[in-house]
């Protein structure tokens, strides 16, 4: 499980390689649509898929994740003088209101938020950028599907090749800062920290998921022509549809 004890700014600042990729890349398949619910599955401390979501044309959003610090991130996107600020006293939950949209935060673990009573029971389109393999399996997913609205999509990405298992070091410069991550896999679990001159390190581990057990669950719950794989580079995009 991800550790949270860091502050957002240095979450973003460790992993700037990852967080600098557009969450529209992945949002173009969930074709949302003007006035459509949206959850944001594992949305880290920026919210960033949220907000793109609501330039898409989304008008109900939740955003779901165990860093605390996700309950203060719409502050970071729009003017806090025109944001209102509502405290739940049920499901620990926080609900912005900004120009008629509407913005629920959880400061939760997907399975938490998928079994509890939510403020908004459906969505039209339920996105997990770079999370899923933290929480992936049979019965969350049937539980995605589950809050899907007919003609809802479900969409996520990760990655499709093995990691070795002996240590992998990449090292690169972003901004002229040196960056060094190790990556290693042992069983079933990815061993992954990252580390940056004057900064400590962050370490995190998540399942090893082979695309054909993605498959295999998402057909199982949602149908064989239900679900789509698209392909690009090291990224594999996977994209379900309720009947």
């Amino acid at each position: 499980m991800i550790e949270y004890e860091m502050v957002g700014a240095t979450y973003d600042f460790l992993y700037a390689k990852y967080s600098g990729r557009s969450p529209k890349e992945l949002l173009k398949y969930a074709e949302i649509k003007p006035q459509s619910s949206f959850l944001d599955l594992c949305c880290g401390s920026n919210g960033r898929m949220s907000k793109a979501a609501f330039d898409m044309g989304a008008t109900n959003v939740c955003s779901v994740d165990l860093n605390p610090l996700v309950a203060e991130m719409p502050l970071t996107h729009w003017k806090k003088d025109n944001l209102i600020k509502t405290p739940s006293t049920i499901n620990d939950y926080i609900y912005y209101i900004y120009g008629g949209l509407g913005w629920y935060v959880f400061n939760s673990s997907v399975h938490d938020y998928l079994s509890t009573l939510l403020p908004i029971t459906t969505f039209d389109t339920i996105a997990c950028q770079q999370g899923i393999n933290y929480w992936f399996n049979e019965s969350d997913i049937k539980l995605v599907k589950s809050k899907l609205n007919k003609g809802g999509k479900f969409v996520f990405n990760t990655f499709w090749n093995e990691p070795r298992t002996i240590p992998v070091v990449k090292e690169y410069e972003i901004n002229d800062i040196k960056y060094a991550e190790i990556t290693v896999r042992a069983y079933d679990a990815i061993h992954h920290s990252v580390y940056v001159d004057g900064t400590p390190p962050h370490h995190t581990t998540f399942k090893w998921i082979p695309p054909e057990k993605f498959m295999t669950i998402l057909v199982d719950i949602f149908g064989k022509d239900m679900v789509t794989l698209v392909r690009k580079g090291s990224t594999d995009i996977y994209i379900a549809e309720k009947q």
